[in-house]
């Protein structure tokens, strides 16, 4: 401490807001040596941009004082917090004689907080919309997502749900969307919904964007693969060497089992294909279909999507097992180890946790 120079500042504690008005303070020197001098006043801790002292220097008489006025501006992307600094004045005819007064200046919290998402609609099997963050306040942000839609039925693909957004930054995310359980076949249908982006430590600051996903499923209608398929089968079936006998199962007796006979009765077995009108069977069948081990699991979990037996299991010379259905066709394919359904709105399988779930594309036959 100095003997000649008494220096206060006041008020001791400054607050200000980024690019808000000046924080100001008066900085009092008194000269209490018995010799005039000159004083140098400099300010540490700040950037030479935030302040402005109205002078840099004074002469004072002994026991004379002055004042000097002190102007603190916060400029933009400063953060929130306390900022420390001191004044230092310094004698000029003696620089070991000098004095240093603390204060600090209180940078105030500013909250800021903004949302987009582009496009607003998107068509296919799946959308990815882009989102952009945007914190343009002063300090730290948590933020909360969710995805909503009056039906219930969209996927939301976050990569996170509580992104973490530096002050005055900016983050771009990709946001996929998918149906639940989109179907392989079917008209596109349209689904509305709103993505909510929520700062945990300030609701108010929540921002809404509205979007629309039209799901289109890769065909308006099964029977362009279903056909194909029943044909493959039953062509496959006959080259791999089927034995007679398991065609006796479909409702054949040893002289109907030919390449026609066989592909027509598959074929109107088949949903869509032939008329509801069309003539049963008349020849009635011996023992009546049920369903057996992985199949019998797969009907129940689900009896309305797989439908009752139609016929009994045939199996071919590879290890493939299939079964018509009510709704369609029951497959047990080797190479996969687990069974699957073919139905008129897509393709399904039996997962290892016991849920049926839809898929996009059936699995390796062989």
């Amino acid at each position: 401490m100095s003997e000649t120079i008494r220096v206060s500042l006041q008020p001791a504690q400054l607050q200000a807001s980024v690019g808000g008005d000046a924080a100001t303070a008066t900085l009092a020197i008194q000269n209490v040596g018995l010799q005039v001098d000159q004083y140098n006043i400099e300010l540490a801790g700040l950037e030479p941009t935030w302040y402005d002292l109205d002078v840099t220097g004074v002469a004072l008489f002994p026991q004379d004082s002055n004042q000097v006025k002190l102007a603190i501006r916060v400029p933009r992307g400063v953060r929130a917090g306390t900022y420390p600094f001191g004044v230092k004045v310094t004698s000029r005819a003696n620089p070991a004689q000098f004095e240093i007064v603390n204060s600090q200046i209180e940078v105030v919290a500013v909250a800021a907080f903004d949302l987009a998402m582009t496009p607003q609609k998107v068509t296919g099997r799946r959308a990815t919309f882009a989102l952009t963050l945007k914190n343009g306040g002063n300090t730290d942000l948590d933020v909360n997502l969710r995805g909503r839609d009056p039906e219930d039925k969209l996927r939301y693909g976050f990569k996170t749900e509580n992104p973490k957004l530096a002050a005055g930054s900016t983050l771009e995310m990709k946001l996929p969307v998918s149906v639940q359980r989109g179907g392989l076949f079917g008209e596109p249908k349209s689904f509305r919904f709103t993505l909510t982006a929520t700062p945990t430590a300030d609701r108010s600051l929540a921002r809404t964007v509205q979007g629309e996903f039209v799901h289109k499923p890769w065909l308006r209608s099964a029977r362009p693969i279903l056909l194909p398929l029943v044909l493959l089968l039953v062509l496959g079936s006959l080259l791999l060497g089927f034995r007679a006998a398991p065609w006796s199962a479909l409702g054949f007796g040893s002289e109907a089992a030919t390449v026609t006979n066989i592909f027509s009765s598959l074929w109107c077995r088949v949903p869509f294909v032939c008329p509801a009108e069309k003539e049963k069977d008349k020849e009635k069948e011996k023992e009546k279909p049920y369903y057996k081990e992985g199949f019998h699991v797969f009907h129940d979990q689900d009896p309305k999507l797989v439908g009752d037996p139609l016929a009994n299991e045939v199996a071919d010379a590879v290890g493939n097992t299939y079964q018509l259905t009510a709704n369609g066709t029951l497959v047990w394919f080797k190479a996969a180890s687990r069974p699957y359904f073919f139905g008129p709105e897509g393709v399904y399988q039996l997962s290892p946790d016991g849920r049926i779930r839809p898929i996009d594309r059936a699995p390796p036959q062989r």
